[in-house]
Order: structure tokens, then C-alpha cells, then sequence
């Protein structure tokens, strides 16, 4: 799972877990996440990829950013990547770049790296690092950037461009977006809560 789907499971499951872990879980969505709203399944099962164009037409709504998760052979290690709408993810996650750019993530076949998980296996921006996909084989993927760390994001980022070339699965497991500065909270959420109930989904903001 990824690490956005185990954070919001800890915080849906506070009850059993305790609070201890409820305040760390929200604490590291509060640091990790820069998103007005979110979508997910009420069961956590993956969003048809629909929806995120659904959330696009809401009146109010601003940077809309799709999360799938999948794994890899990045390097000599079997890896979970999480793939993200490329020219969003910087609004909707709380993400600092360190090096490189996050404009990168449009292009295929190029990820963003935790700079520390970077420094650890000695990879710098431009570098090409053998991956397999059990889709499409051996492959490789170019550091675009590096970023601080951020729970969300997890260790590797790719655009969906370079996710959906590679994995068969093509569902969201969160739908996260902003909204425009001038729009109405809760009347935005009216409008994605009554798209929501259509589709057996759930409407998250950060409270």
C-alpha cells in the first residue's frame, strides 16, 4: 500500500489503534499534505480513474492530482512507486524540492527521488538507473530531482504518463485537489459530496 493509503487507514482506525497514533498520523498528513479535500473509496478499494476528471468539473475545484502506487526493481531493489499527475502533485503535496525540478515528472521514463533514499545509493539529477517493470521489462528511469522527505510521497515519485506505460492497473487510490482561492469551502464540498455518493466514495478534508 502506499504511503498515503497507510496513513489515512491509521487515522480511519483511530478507535482500534489509540489516539497516540491517530495524532501521529495527522500530524504527518498535516506536514505531508497540501490538499483542501480528498477522495477515497469508503473501503479503500482504487477510485475508477474517472472520478479525478469528475472532481476537475466541480465549480470551485483548482489542482486535481491523481495517486497510484505500484512496485518496481529500481536499481537492485523492489521498490513502491507512486504514480502522480505530473503538474499538480507540488500544490496538492507539500513537497520540497531539493534538486532537480518536479516539472520533470511529465516527462516519461523520469522519477523524483527522496533526496536521502538519492544520497544512499549515490544517484544525482541526470542519472539513469536501471528499473524493471513486471509489465514492460527492463527499462530506465531518469533522476529528475530530488525532494525532502514527505511521508505522502514516499520514497519515488513518477508522472502518470510513466505509470500508466508501465503498470496494467489504472486506478487511483486518492484523488486530491485544492480550491481556488476565491471559492466557497462548503460549497465545493457540497458539490464533490453529492459526486461522491454516486460512486460509493468519501469526501476527506484536513480536519
Amino acid at each position: 500500500a502506499s504511503a498515503l493509503m497507510i496513513g489515512l487507514a491509521l487515522v480511519s482506525a483511530g478507535g482500534v489503534l489509540g489516539a497516540s497514533i491517530v495524532k501521529s498520523a495527522n500530524g504527518i498528513i498535516d506536514r505531508s499534505v497540501g490538499a483542501d479535500f480528498i477522495v477515497t473509496a469508503s473501503n479503500f478499494m482504487p477510485i475508477p480513474s474517472d472520478v479525478a476528471e469528475e472532481v476537475r468539473n466541480v465549480d470551485g475545484v483548482d489542482a486535481v492530482t491523481s495517486f497510484r502506487s505500484g512496485q518496481a526493481q529500481v536499481g537492485k531493489s523492489v521498490v513502491s512507486l507512486q504514480g502522480v499527475t505530473a503538474d499538480t502533485v507540488d500544490r496538492t503535496l507539500k513537497l520540497k524540492v531539493v534538486t532537480g525540478d518536479v516539472g520533470a515528472l511529465a516527462d516519461e521514463d523520469t522519477m523524483l527521488v527522496d533526496k536521502d533514499v538519492a544520497k544512499d545509493k549515490g544517484w544525482k539529477v541526470g542519472d539513469r538507473v536501471p528499473t524493471v517493470f513486471g509489465k514492460t521489462g527492463e527499462t530506465e528511469l531518469e533522476v529528475g530531482g530530488t525532494y525532502d522527505q514527505n511521508q505522502i510521497a514516499g520514497d519515488y515519485l513518477i508522472g502518470l504518463d510513466t505509470y500508466d506505460a508501465n503498470y496494467t492497473q489504472r486506478l487511483d487510490e486518492v484523488v486530491a485537489m485544492t480550491i481556488q482561492p476565491d471559492a466557497d469551502p462548503e460549497a465545493v464540498r457540497a458539490e464533490l459530496q453529492a459526486t461522491a455518493d454516486s460512486s460509493n466514495l468519501e469526501i476527506r478534508d484536513q480536519s
